[in-house]
């Protein structure tokens, strides 16, 4: 890994030979591409350290991993996990439609919105319109 050159990438997943509390990391950005039948979407994750994986926490203690994994089951090798980094910055919409209403799983992707100010500035403008009533 070029941004990070002390770090070691194996098969299914890359880490510091450290234990996390000794790991010096500024934030970065893993972007990736997400494709289905139409469209190819490219989604930016801002990493910073708070989203290391302790090595205890995969039976590797002194070990500090990237928070993606490559999964050991039979799905094609091109599978990762992300897990809650993912959700942490993006919402996920599963549609619960039945196998007659629709032959395939659909999930929405949408970004945070981490201020959550959506209905402070419909208020805002609502107020502003009254004001100049």
């Amino acid at each position: 890994m070029a941004i990070f050159p002390q770090a070691v990438c194996m098969d299914r997943d890359c880490k510091f030979e450290s234990p996390c509390s000794e790991i010096e990391m500024k934030k970065w950005t893993l972007g990736f591409d997400i494709f289905d039948d139409d469209s190819r979407n490219n989604y930016q994750l801002p990493f910073e350290k708070q989203f290391m994986v302790d090595g205890t926490t995969v039976n590797d203690p002194g070990a500090c991993y990237f928070p993606i994994f490559m999964t050991q089951s039979d799905f094609p090798d091109s599978s990762w996990y992300i897990g809650t980094t993912f959700v942490k910055f993006f919402y996920l919409s599963f549609d619960q439609s039945t196998y007659s209403q629709r032959r395939y799983i659909q999930i929405g992707i949408a970004p945070i919105n981490p201020s959550e100010v959506i209905l402070d500035e419909r208020y805002k403008n609502e107020e502003a319109t009254d004001a100049n009533d």
